[in-house]
């Protein structure tokens, strides 16, 4: 299980990477960034990527603890009681609102404040 959590760190590293290039890049006037392009099924997976590649933390520590509590109780005591758990909800709530706003083309401010916050 030791190799779950640097898979998932670099995971995340690609995600976070594509996500704020693209709003960095969306921040600088026209006249002076390189013509890139980035598919919306690109950005739209990323931010899933946010809500995946962060359950390492928490598939490590429900597996601590599933063998003595059960799997079930494990993971709800994770998600509710621990601070891994409560900053995924809040991660997995603001990569929610990411991806609203990239599938609705959202302002890119808007974006930038929800990118930095996840």
């Amino acid at each position: 299980m030791g190799f779950v959590i640097p898979f998932a760190e670099f995971g995340n590293y690609l995600v976070f990477s594509i996500l704020i290039g693209h709003v960095a890049l969306q921040i600088v006037p026209e006249t002076n960034k390189p013509k890139i392009t980035i598919a919306k099924p690109v950005l739209l997976l990323s931010t899933l990527g946010i809500i995946i590649f962060t359950l390492g933390p928490i598939v490590q520590t429900v597996s601590y603890f599933q063998e003595g509590i059960g799997l079930a109780l494990a993971t709800k005591a994770v998600l509710l009681d621990f601070q891994v758990g409560k900053a995924w909800v809040f991660i997995g709530f603001m990569s929610t609102f990411l991806w609203i706003a990239i599938i609705l083309n959202g302002s890119k401010y808007l974006k930038a404040v929800k990118d930095v916050a996840s």
